[in-house]
């Protein structure tokens, strides 16, 4: 304990750090649980998503393969000349069913039979002799197949046969370049479940591991109404019964077509992780759904989250051990510095932190602190005798060491609430030297500043102590008398207009008289500011200059009263 104690804090604070990091790096761990759940559900959709595109791009590619057939097929000269010598009645059919069932239909191995149909929507020649003559004017394949290329939405068949057709136009050769009917191509689609596995685009040269669906991975071709067409889930083909869904995803296709990704319930009630996509290949509409289930989406995480409990619960036993080292070397001692610290934010410096005997940079910051706070008292009375000064300075006048004007309204304002609060009186005086701008005319500014300073040391001394002497401006002079009735007010002004009257000014070895006139208002129970009461001693002070200065005039709530000094 002895040789641990002689230790450097630095190292102390090293062998705890590694330790206790533990937990800090434990609560990351935790975080990175949370935010890996989030990104891992992020990327599985993503990786769903792009799993459905692409195989909406192996469906668009495969039906693009049977639409360049069927194409190749109407482009077929013989056919064409056939069709016209059959539309004019100069040959029969037979020369074209035979040619359909010799040299086109054992080039496909998925396609079931072949049908041309004339402008008029009747089969004129089949590989199926059962169906030359039948009317196809009102199939859409047909109606499409006039101008275009076109897909036809999917026959299902009750033992999982899926048929898909598709329509060419075939045109003639001459530049009219007229429709002379329909080739339509039959074909046999449970190919398509061969996209879904991977194996037919591995069959055809594919070495791409993307191309084989992962075993984690569920995908579906559905109809816009739910029914199975096919699916990657080699159970449900297996089964040889067709299948339908109306889990989420199908539910807003059918009702809003919206697409859909996110968490749902798919069709054996188990909650999964999918993606929705509506695709739409000319007549043919479906939808891509591509699912995980979730449990097994997170089962790394979930396995991890197992080994960290465990190794949560050891840390913690691990950290109280050493939480009682660390409050024995560093803790106590620093809590010392803390404590006094806190005094010292109170505003009190006179601390000593008694001296620790553990050798290292502990006991260095002790000292250190101690020199602080004796340096933290010394500049707080230096700090407090200049704030002093500086207040002193901020609210007194330069000239006569009197309140400023701005210092008169805020304390004045005080003064009144005070007054209202107390039931008591507060009277005011505005007093104004009598021709000033005379003396400064005459005698210059300097003597103008003498004569504001004598008559600020006459006010000073025919003033009471809690009376308030202000220089309110210029050659104008306030003074705010608490608890003084008009009676007390008017006695105190004549007496001060007496006093200055009577003064002799000497200056430069001339001698002449100053008069003042005095406008006193004593506060109404209705006023709450000062200036209220400045402005109605003001109204009475200009009373006193209009009647002749060198007098007292009284604002009273209906008059004016008027006293001439004597």
């Amino acid at each position: 304990m002895k040789r641990i104690k002689n230790f450097s804090l630095r190292v102390k604070l090293t062998i705890s750090l590694l330790l206790v990091a533990i937990f800090p790096l434990l609560l990351l761990s935790k975080l990175f649980f949370i935010g890996s759940e989030d990104a891992l559900r992020k990327i599985t959709l993503a990786q769903l998503s792009m799993s459905a595109e692409y195989k909406v791009g192996e469906i668009h590619l495969f039906l693009e393969t049977l639409k360049t057939n069927t194409t190749d097929f109407s482009s077929d000269g013989f056919i064409k000349n056939e069709l016209i010598k059959i539309t004019n009645k100069l040959s029969s059919a037979q020369h074209l069913n035979d040619h359909l069932r010799q040299n086109k239909l054992p080039t496909k191995s998925n396609l079931m039979f072949i049908d041309v149909v004339n402008t008029q929507g009747l089969i004129i020649a089949s590989t199926l002799a059962s169906r030359i003559g039948k009317d196809l004017s009102e199939k859409l394949y047909y109606q499409k197949g006039l101008s275009q290329s076109y897909v036809a939405k999917f026959i299902h068949y009750p033992n999982l046969q899926l048929l898909g057709a598709v329509a060419s136009p075939i045109i003639s050769n001459d530049k009219t370049q007229l429709t002379l009917g329909v080739l339509v191509n039959h074909y046999r689609m449970n190919k398509i479940q061969d996209l879904f596995s991977g194996e037919l685009l591995h069959s055809l040269g594919a070495k791409s591991e993307h191309r084989i669906l992962s075993a984690g991975e569920s995908i579906y071709m559905l109809t816009i109404e739910g029914r199975g067409i096919t699916t990657s889930e080699k159970s449900l083909i297996d089964n040889q019964h067709s299948f339908n869904f109306d889990t989420h995803p199908i539910k807003q296709a059918r009702q809003f077509n919206k697409e859909s990704q996110g968490i749902w319930k798919n069709h054996l009630s188990k909650s999964v992780l999918g993606v929705s996509i509506i695709a739409e290949i000319d007549g043919l509409k479906f939808i891509l759904l591509a699912e995980q289930e979730i449990e097994q989406a997170f089962q790394l995480i979930n396995t991890l989250k197992q080994q960290f409990y465990l190794l949560l619960i050891f840390t913690v036993m691990v950290i109280i051990i050493l939480s009682s080292l660390l409050s024995y070397f560093i803790v106590k001692p620093l809590k010392k510095v803390i404590d006094s610290l806190d005094i010292i934010a109170s505003g009190e410096f006179d601390i000593d932190i008694k001296q620790i005997s553990q050798h290292d940079e502990l006991e260095n910051l002790v000292n250190k602190f101690n020199n602080m706070a004796k340096n933290l008292k010394e500049m707080k009375n230096v700090s407090d005798h200049k704030n002093k000064q500086l207040l002193e300075l901020s609210i007194r006048d330069h000239l006569t060491g009197l309140f400023n004007h701005r210092h008169l309204i805020e304390h004045g304002d005080i003064r009144v609430l005070e007054a209202n609060r107390n039931g008591m009186m507060l009277g005011l005086l505005m007093i104004d030297i009598d021709h000033f701008k005379r003396v400064n005319d005459r005698y210059g500014h300097p003597c103008g500043d003498y004569v504001i300073t004598e008559i600020a040391l006459l006010l000073k001394g025919n003033l009471r102590s809690i009376d308030i002497l202000a220089r309110y401006g210029g050659e104008e002079f306030a003074v705010i008398m608490p608890n003084t009735t008009i009676v007390k007010a008017k006695i105190v002004a004549d007496k001060i207009c007496k006093k200055i009257q009577e003064h002799k000014f000497n200056y430069e070895q001339e001698q002449f008289e100053i008069t003042v006139s005095i406008g006193i208002a004593i506060q109404q129970k209705s006023e709450n500011k000062i200036m209220e009461i400045i402005k109605r001693a003001d109204q009475a002070l200009y009373q006193s200059k209009n009647n002749g200065r060198n007098q007292v005039s009284v604002d009273l709530p209906i008059s004016r009263e008027t006293h001439l000094c004597h």
